[in-house]
């Protein structure tokens, strides 16, 4: 049966090699999945290219009616431009061509009363301008008074981008450096700008966009036509709303007793005391980053510490001092100190008539001077015993300590120091701080004033000083250096650290403190957990400042790199191109011949 079959070795070989094709479906899919990995790629590089990082708004505010700050926070899709400095021209432009000027800039600053000078330039903006709809980025290093105002009056920038340094590298900037951005941001905030003006801090993916933007120019100085049309490009948008007018500000004031040994005949609200005042809110330029680690955190700390030394020390029979110890939190303090205006106000006049003395704590977590602020006359006994206190410890502590003698004048109506307003009900008070010099109401806190700046040992040394010092005034010790604040009674370096970190975590601006702030929440659980008959008082405050806010202390602005109009194009013709093939395959399954014979004219 096997004679009539094939037994030739080609036989064998066909039987054993069947022909092997391709099927429809492989060839489709050799076709889809590259068109597929190629369209993901670009998906995956345009979500990678995309940043978004927390900026920061310029305050915005009316006073007497008259605009000041930034009045607009809106951006959308500006196209951004960096401005950095040269030994030239402080005005170069990286990315929205070249363009120069020179200007005055008025020697704007904040009077005695806080309040700032209207602008003396009206600025008509046009169409025109090598920044028009651009957002212009700039380190503050770089930036100048005179340099703003040409990058918003006659350059016409949509955004002003402000690049702070980070934390680590605001930390190394020279005290000379720090002033100058300090002057700069005081000037901002003495104009009104038409345009969104956003501050940010500095970081890899900011520089990046930065060198992109300037590599983009150099191709561009280079061939124009190159930087039109086959660069990346990037894009910046804000979401949100601009911000809306707060109708009146909410002010906290909280106060807490640790009461001294009871005396016969005298209730617990008429009993000798001494008070510990520190305000708590704060102001900067961009109401986000106004945390005020110095300016006044310090003192709140400082008043927070006192209480639990106290409270520990008052604990112990032994050591209970005849006098009670007030320790108040004020907000508004940079409206003229209205808060502790308003708790004096409302305090029941038994306890303002037992207030033996009341100190003021205010920046002193920075340098190693402090000033002992008076507004009484030197000769008089009772304040010469307490500063003598002060200055005798100082000494022993090694601490350079100077006390201040002012006049208090009755007529003006700005306090230029917290214990006046006590002075001017006749109460024997003092302010402690790092500064001789009273500061206007709205040069006390900076966007600078952050936690990178301050010194926690220099506060908890200084927090030890006024310990030692009323210890000498509250148990009747002058010229004894007692050494109450050693063991369990010592200053609690973590405690300190723990609530300077906290608060450098928290903008306090008073236009966003509320009653139910967590700030707020915070600083009277800890006044509850150490001192006794704790109480709040909340008020709305008028004033001829209104302020305006956003829903959030921060904007988010997010970063969109864009491909270039060539690009465009390209992919539409990738994208017909496939298309096609696509077509010729579903109808000709993929064959060249069955192509070829249908485009061949059919004979007559």
């Amino acid at each position: 049966g096997i004679h009539g079959m094939e037994s030739t070795p080609s036989a064998q070989c066909k039987r054993r090699r069947p022909r092997v094709g391709l099927s429809q479906q492989q060839r489709l899919a050799m076709i889809i999945v590259p068109f597929f990995l190629v369209m993901l790629n670009l998906l995956v590089e345009t979500v990678e290219s995309a940043h978004v990082f927390d900026a920061y708004r310029l305050i915005q505010y009316d006073r007497n009616g008259k605009p000041y700050g930034s009045r607009h926070g809106q951006v959308y899709m500006a196209s951004p431009a960096r401005v950095r400095s040269s030994s030239a021209n402080m005005d170069a432009v990286s990315g929205a061509g070249a363009g120069t000027g020179s200007g005055a800039a008025d020697d704007r600053k904040v009077d005695e009363e806080g309040s700032p000078p209207p602008s003396t330039k009206k600025k008509r903006r046009g169409s025109s301008g090598d920044l028009h709809r651009k957002l212009a980025m700039v380190p503050i290093a770089d930036l100048t008074e005179e340099s703003l105002e040409q990058m918003v009056d006659k350059r016409n920038a949509a955004v002003v981008l402000i690049l702070l340094p980070s934390p680590e590298a605001l930390a190394a900037t020279s005290p000379e450096d720090i002033e100058r951005f300090k002057r700069l941001e005081r000037f901002m905030i003495t104009r009104q700008w038409k345009i969104p003006i956003y501050f940010a801090f500095d970081d890899e993916n900011l520089q990046s966009i930065a060198a992109h933007i300037d590599g983009a120019a150099a191709v561009g100085a280079a061939n124009a036509s190159s930087s039109s049309s086959s660069n990346d490009r990037y894009q910046f948008a804000a979401a949100g709303s601009d911000a809306s007018l707060v109708p009146s500000l909410h002010v906290t004031n909280m106060h807490g007793w640790v009461r001294g040994a009871p005396s016969a005949g005298t209730d617990a609200d008429s009993a000798p005391t001494v008070a510990l005042v520190a305000n708590y809110d704060t102001f900067a330029a961009a109401p986000g980053l106004a945390v005020g680690s110095d300016h006044n955190g310090s003192g709140v700390v400082a008043v927070l510490e006192l209480a639990r030394i106290f409270g520990r020390l008052y604990s112990e029979f032994r050591t209970q001092g005849p006098l009670s110890v007030l320790f108040v939190l004020t907000g508004a303090g940079r409206m003229n100190y209205a808060g502790t205006k308003t708790w004096i106000r409302k305090a029941d006049s038994r306890v303002l008539e037992a207030l033996e003395f009341v100190l003021c704590l205010e920046d002193i977590a920075s340098g190693d001077d402090l000033y002992l602020h008076v507004s009484r006359n030197p000769r008089d006994q009772d304040i010469r015993s307490i500063t003598e206190n002060f200055v005798d410890t100082a000494k022993q502590m090694d601490v350079n300590l100077e006390v201040v003698y002012t006049q208090l004048n009755s007529s003006d109506s700005t306090i230029h120091w917290q214990h006046e307003q006590f002075t001017k009900k006749r109460i024997l008070g003092a302010t402690l701080a790092n500064h001789r010099t009273p500061r206007p109401m709205f040069e006390g806190s900076s966007i600078f004033d952050r936690s990178s700046m301050v010194d926690t040992k220099i506060l908890a040394r200084n927090i030890k000083l006024v310990m030692e010092s009323l210890a000498r005034f509250i148990y009747g010790h002058p010229g004894q250096y007692m050494d109450i604040a050693s063991h369990s009674h010592a200053v609690n370096q973590e405690f300190v650290d723990s609530w300077m970190h906290f608060l450098g975590q928290h903008p306090r601006a008073l236009p966003f403190l509320t009653p139910q702030s967590p700030i707020s929440r915070e600083l009277e659980k800890t006044l509850r957990a150490h001192a006794t008959d704790v109480a709040r008082h909340s008020f709305n405050f008028e004033s001829v400042y209104k302020f305006y806010r956003s829903s959030t202390y921060n904007t988010t602005i997010t970063a969109f790199k864009v491909k270039p109009i060539s690009f465009d194009i390209a992919l539409a013709v990738a994208v017909v191109a496939y298309l096609l093939l696509l077509h010729f395959f579903l109808k000709y399954g993929g064959s060249l011949k069955e192509l070829m014979k249908a485009l061949k004219p059919k004979a007559e």
